[in-house]
Formats: structure tokens, C-alpha cells, sequence
């Protein structure tokens, strides 16, 4: 994956050079006392059962939900399916072995080119940081659950929205980007210490008014979730993601 190029509005397979300017991943590479850098394009995950880990991601079903590889887009996709029937139907993915703790002095960046295949009445989606201690359910009834979390989720099954958590108390949200079905967008973060958090779509940086005061300062790992309040299922794909601690 090509790292460098100028990108800004881009939806391409590419990292977005601008959330990561600094925090060049080839450098990590080549010396890891830079820090830590992953990058999963998804190329060897295959269906995966409730509380299994393949590849270093865990996954936690609740109900009726499903992660499969989707066979026919090239590079390796994975398909979060949320089932229908039931409120909070689906399943979260936690990356394990690569806890993240936001300390004075690091930099913390995380990105995902992700689309809604389907948009449906309950897709509730999250891509980000969690609590690396809490293998609950990341989203139920439109409203995030862990205590510390930092990313993007679907308040209302359309608009993915940014914001930070720390000890149960969410900061204020920023609407970030209004998804369209089976169009992929790529959504990033940036924190920068313990201070404050910036936010990219598409390589275009975006305000938010996250502050210190909700940026996590626990443990925390990767996620991805998908889930479908109500009786419309949900599916959301996931091209790759990348996380770079600096």
C-alpha cells in the first residue's frame, strides 16, 4: 500500500498522506523503536465463530451475526454482517495483541476504508479504540457502550459520527461523514498525546471539538463493529485498517 502520495478527498485504496505525515509507517519498518505499526488488508480471514481469533482479531458474536470474506472484490474485504430479528444483533472485532495507551509524547493514528453495503434503519457501525478490558457489545440502541473509546459510529444509521470517551463520559460528538450504500470512505484519527484528537475523511482533515478531558487514558485496542437494531439487517464492509503508535 503506497504511502506518500498527495490524496486529500480521496476514497482510493491508499493511506491518506496528511493524517499521517509524521508518522511515516516505512520508518516504523525499518526501525521499531519509532514504535508500532499494523496494517491488516484482510487477505487471510475466513469465516469466523463466536469468541474465536484468527490472524490476531477476536471475534465477539452477540446474536445471529456473521463475518465472512467477501470473494468477489479484489485484495481481501471483510463483510460485519448484523443480523435481523432482534435488537443489537451482530458482532465486534477486537485486535488483540496490540493494546494502545494515549501517554504525553506519543502519537496515536488509526485509519479504515470502509462502506455500508446496505444502509438500513438499524446499522449501527463503530471503527476505533476500545477499552482493551471490555469484550461487550460497542454499540446497542444507537448509543455506544464501552467506558474509554475514541472513533466512529452510526447514531443514526447514516451519519458516521467522531467522539471520544473517558470513564463512561462522552465528549462532544462531530458529525463527520454522511455514508451513501456500497460507497467506500476512508475515516481516520489522529491523537496527539493526551491533548486533543484530529479527524480526517477522505484525506480532508474536518473540525471537531474533541479535548483532553475526552481522550481515554486507559488500555485500549482495535475494533470494528456492526449491528442491527430492529428487524433490517446491516452489512458493512471493511477494505483494510491500520493503526501507528509514534
Amino acid at each position: 500500500m503506497a504511502f506518500g502520495t498527495y490524496d486529500q478527498g480521496s476514497s482510493d485504496r491508499g493511506l491518506s498522506t496528511k493524517l499521517w505525515l509524521g508518522c511515516n509507517p516505512d520508518v516504523i519498518r525499518n526501525d521499531p523503536r519509532h514504535g508500532m505499526f499494523v496494517l491488516d488488508d484482510f487477505t487471510n480471514v475466513t469465516a469466523l465463530t463466536a469468541d474465536a481469533t484468527e490472524n490476531g482479531w477476536k471475534f465477539i458474536e452477540t446474536t445471529a451475526g456473521r463475518v465472512v470474506e467477501v470473494d468477489d472484490e479484489d485484495y481481501g474485504v471483510i463483510a460485519i454482517g448484523g443480523g435481523d430479528g432482534t435488537d443489537n444483533n451482530g458482532q465486534a472485532m477486537y485486535k488483540s495483541g496490540a493494546t494502545i495507551t494515549p501517554a504525553a509524547g506519543t502519537t496515536i493514528v488509526v485509519e479504515a476504508r470502509v462502506k455500508a453495503n446496505t444502509i438500513t434503519a438499524g446499522l449501527q457501525a463503530f471503527i476505533g479504540l476500545v477499552d482493551a478490558t471490555d469484550d461487550t457489545a460497542i454499540m446497542a440502541s444507537g448509543a455506544t457502550t464501552p467506558t474509554d473509546l475514541v472513533g466512529f459510529y452510526t447514531p443514526d444509521n447514516t451519519v458516521l459520527t467522531f467522539v471520544g470517551e473517558q470513564g463512561g463520559t462522552a465528549g462532544t460528538i462531530t458529525a463527520a461523514h454522511t455514508l451513501a450504500e456500497d460507497t467506500y470512505v476512508k475515516v481516520g484519527f489522529r491523537i496527539n498525546g493526551t491533548d486533543d484528537a484530529d479527524v480526517y475523511v477522505n484525506g480532508s482533515k474536518i473540525d471537531n471539538n474533541l479535548v483532553a478531558a475526552d481522550i481515554p487514558d486507559s488500555t485500549l485496542r482495535l475494533a470494528i463493529a456492526n449491528y442491527s437494531e430492529g428487524t433490517d439487517a446491516s452489512l458493512l464492509s471493511v477494505d483494510w485498517v491500520a493503526v501507528g503508535v509514534f
